[in-house]
């Protein structure tokens, strides 16, 4: 079965960085993608964190990406901040994952962007999902920007990328906590170089005609990935300190 006209390529984006001391010539850093956590309709970019930090902790650059698909580089996209999280069993070590929370946009450019984004479900339903295809010894899906799809044109300020996509059996439980192992790529042209930070997919049917790609995990190294249940757990705990804030009176209003 064909499964190309499920996978949702544009909720993915080419990481696209500027250093502070080379601004006119921007570089790829792995690949993102847009989510949202209903009923809210907050916008997150949620990606691996060695895609945008350095190992000594310090980020790689400023992240730039387009608004829209086509790699048009005029319009970026506007971030408020960047959610991190530390490992369980050691609170000294990031978590290989971070989430930038989009920033206010008009109303026509939320709603292009919401199109893009993929919709993050309960973390019950994730878990459900990921040990039943671990169970059926299923397949996974993702889709990136790998090394040899994509290019910077300085001249026109644009980038050219091309998403690439491949599938894999979801082999059972990872090296850490909320990591899991993925066996049988399909990828056969070259390096995975440029993967790290993609969607893993679950195309799960909804009715005969009609498949969803619901994401799961986020892709870390070439044979393992971390639960998307981790991003969603940033967001939520986000989420609920917004709330509180803005239902918090302030000083001049009591």
């Amino acid at each position: 079965m064909n499964t190309s006209k499920y996978i949702p390529y544009q909720s993915v984006a080419g990481i696209v960085l500027k250093h502070d001391d080379h601004p006119e010539y921007p570089f790829f850093s792995g690949t993102g993608f847009f989510a949202y956590f209903p009923p809210y309709e907050a916008i997150f970019f949620i990606t691996a964190r060695h895609c945008v930090v350095d190992s000594d902790g310090t980020k790689k650059g400023n992240l730039k990406i387009p608004l829209h698909f086509d790699g048009d580089n005029k319009e970026a996209v506007p971030f408020l901040c960047c959610l991190e999280t530390s490992y369980h069993e050691d609170p000294d070590e990031m978590e290989d994952v971070v989430v930038f929370v989009v920033d206010d946009l008009p109303k026509d450019k939320h709603e292009l962007l919401m199109k893009r984004a993929l919709r993050l479900q309960h973390q019950d339903d994730a878990n459900y999902i990921i040990n039943a295809i671990i169970a059926d010894k299923g397949k996974i899906r993702t889709v990136g920007f790998p090394g040899t799809s994509k290019s910077i044109d300085y001249e026109s300020n644009k980038a050219m990328l091309q998403p690439r996509g491949f599938h894999a059996n979801l082999a059972g439980e990872g090296n850490f906590k909320n990591w899991f192992k993925i066996e049988n790529g399909s990828w056969a042209d070259g390096e995975l170089n440029g993967f790290s930070g993609s969607p893993i997919l679950a195309l799960c049917p909804i009715t005969e005609s009609e498949v969803l790609a619901i994401p799961i995990g986020i892709l870390l190294t070439t044979s393992q990935f971390l639960s998307i249940n981790v991003a969603t757990d940033l967001i939520a705990d986000y989420i609920v300190q917004t709330q509180k804030e803005l239902t918090i009176p302030s000083k001049e209003a009591v």
